[in-house]
């Protein structure tokens, strides 16, 4: 598996997942400037998408000293170093100026010595070492840049040769508008409209003081998009997890917020978004002590152990850990498990059903996944519960029929599974994390049906990905498990 090999290359001094394995992860991180009073010019190639080992320019920003180029395939396969030529190459090569921070598949940072004189330029990105202008393979690619304001208007030039007599014009304009018809006939209901704005905060109770704060400034660079502490529901929620090096044994708790993750949305365009950096985001629980009579497997009370483990990080005695989410049938049996890589308690505090603890992932945003699943435990079947269900169709990515569309919107959507229709949904979450949606964006249809699950109507969405993924409830029992995703899209047309 390619996220073990690279996390026990990297990992030496971290501390074992139950099954013994370690993590690597790059610290990779990049910088989108807001744009103030210097000049920002963005485009977008045009021509077809070209394979996926084809180096392509995207867009290009410039602001003040620094350039940034997005596109894909800059990495080359052997490693050599990337070229870059600002003007006429070969001569105008600033390759030296662009290795902090360090160049990734799919965005190069240059910082310049100079800020360029406002023009018209020649971009070029190579990942050969001969002559780039000679070379027209798929390892260069040209863009032309302008930077500063466009120059003034030159003198009106002579007029040039007739031309040849053109192509047969359109039908002319539509006539007048005709008598008003009869009323048609009554629509069949439309669907419900979006959630409403959450309310206003109520007053503090009495009872017992819970912190349900979550610190935004632990995911740098993304503002974490409707994240909220939940109350813990027992009856749904109660699972069990193992902390390497932590409590011995498995540990009972009751699951606030499950794993999670958020992906950066780059706009480039009106109708073009790009994915970015992602962050893991908080693993929220409370430990309690077993029931009685508790069968083997419930779990221990390991909340002394965990907070200790708080002390110790505190303390700068100890760091993050390996963990994993134990999801079981109704036999009791292990259905499937989320594997946490280096998450370190952040927060200690009381809860309703125990102590609550927050364990925050301890490495910054990155291209990386730090979270695993065996998602072929997750089915496709097509269960039908209206009125929120809706036929939906994903490019390329297989999952159930009729999944709850909670929202829509020009941009987009959210969508949950259950358990069982869930099917390929986070392995697509996990492409656009590590491939960017360059190559993994797709295009996907809501569809309206009847009672009789006849086609009624068809929304179409294009250059869609996944920005935001939570698995929020039923850690209790496999069947109760449910999933959810906020999907970015470029734009939407009605079939």
């Amino acid at each position: 598996m390619y996220e073990l090999a690279r996390r026990i290359a990297s990992m030496a001094t971290a501390a074992l997942l139950p099954e013994g394995r370690t993590q690597m992860k790059s610290l990779r991180m990049s910088t989108w400037a807001a744009v103030g009073s210097v000049s920002l010019l963005l485009a977008v190639a045009s021509g077809p998408a070209s394979a996926a080992t084809r180096l392509l320019i995207q867009g290009v920003q410039a602001e003040g000293h620094t350039l940034t180029i997005v596109g894909s395939g800059f990495l080359p396969k052997d490693r050599s170093r990337i070229r870059v030529f600002l003007g006429e190459a070969p001569g105008n090569e600033i390759s030296s100026q662009c290795t902090t921070p360090a160049p990734t598949d799919g965005v190069i940072v240059c910082t310049l010595a100079t800020a360029p004189e406002p023009g018209d330029y020649r971009l070029v990105v190579s990942r050969k070492n001969g002559d780039p202008i000679e070379d027209r393979s798929e390892n260069t690619d040209q863009y032309d840049l302008t930077i500063g304001a466009v120059g003034a208007q030159g003198p009106k030039g002579d007029p040039g040769p007739k031309g040849d007599p053109g192509a047969r014009g359109d039908p002319g304009a539509t006539g007048g508008t005709g008598p008003k018809g009869d009323t048609g006939p009554q629509g069949i209901q439309g669907p419900p409209g979006p959630q409403g704005i959450q309310g206003v905060q109520g007053p503090e109770g009495t009872g017992r003081t819970i912190n349900l704060t979550i610190d935004a400034t632990q995911f740098p660079g993304i503002t974490s998009q409707n994240f909220t502490a939940l109350f813990p529901d027992p009856l749904l929620n109660t699972a069990v997890i193992e902390i390497a090096g932590v409590g011995g044994s498995q540990c009972r708790v009751v699951v606030v917020n499950g794993p999670a993750v958020e992906i950066q949305v780059v706009q480039l365009s009106t109708r073009l978004f790009v994915s970015g950096l992602a962050q893991e985001l908080p693993f929220v629980f409370e430990s309690v002590a077993p029931m009685p009579a508790a069968p083997p497997g419930s779990g221990l009370d390991c909340t002394a152990d965990i907070q200790q483990w708080l002390d110790n990080v505190n303390s700068g005695h100890d760091g993050p850990r390996n963990l994993s989410l134990i999801v079981r049938d109704e036999s009791g049996n292990e259905r499937f498990r989320w594997n946490l890589y280096q998450f370190a308690p952040t927060a200690s505090a009381a809860g309703l059903e125990g102590r609550r603890f927050t364990l925050t992932h301890a490495l910054p945003p990155d291209n990386m996944t730090s979270i695993e699943r065996d998602s072929s435990s997750w089915g496709y079947e097509s269960d039908y519960l209206p009125p929120l269900d809706r036929g939906f169709e994903i490019s390329g990515v297989t999952t159930g029929r009729y999944p709850t569309v909670v929202e829509e919107n020009p941009n987009g959507l959210t969508v949950e599974f259950g358990y069982r229709e869930g099917g390929g949904l986070w392995q697509w979450v996990r492409n656009i994390i590590e491939l960017g949606s360059a190559s993994e964006a797709r295009s996907l249809s809501v569809i309206v049906v009847d009672a009789a699950l006849n086609e009624v109507s068809r929304m179409n969405y294009y250059e869609c990905f996944p920005k935001k993924y939570e698995y929020y409830t039923g850690f209790a029992r496999a069947l109760q498990s449910r999933e959810r995703a906020i999907i970015q899209c470029g734009f939407r047309e009605a079939a």
